[in-house]
């Protein structure tokens, strides 16, 4: 090939252009790691929303109706008691509930095997 065919095909074709390859390498680069650095970032940020909405559901348990739970528990309202931790579990993003006393066991849903969220409540009148 002549030099102003070479010429000529790297004008119309930016691969066989020494110019046109590194430009064509760092838009690839580039591209790729800026897709990287989002999806890692869209990542974080749906596992920490999980994370929160699974918190925000465990205070939600401890400030509301903990105080129910223990009323039911006072006056030895037992069915009211496995009726409220039975609609408990119900709610997202909570699989399994258990009420413990000193006599009394009551549980509702399905404990999990696999690595867990697990918060113990204290409930009490106070």
């Amino acid at each position: 090939m002549s030099r102003s065919h070479k010429f000529d095909e790297s004008i119309r074709n930016p691969f066989f252009s020494l110019v046109g390859r590194r430009i064509l390498l760092i838009m690839v680069l580039l591209s790729g790691f800026f897709t990287l650095l989002t999806t890692l970032l869209q990542a974080y940020w749906q596992y920490d929303e999980a994370f929160n909405q699974v918190e925000s559901r465990h205070d939600e348990i401890e400030h509301i109706h903990a105080e129910l739970l223990a009323s039911s528990l006072w006056l030895y309202d037992l069915t009211s008691v496995q009726e409220r931790i039975d609609g408990l579990v119900n709610l997202p993003h909570v699989n399994y509930l258990a009420v413990r006393s000193e006599n009394y066991l009551f549980e509702a849903g399905q404990p999990l095997n696999v690595q867990k969220m697990d918060e113990r409540v204290p409930i009490g009148i106070f």
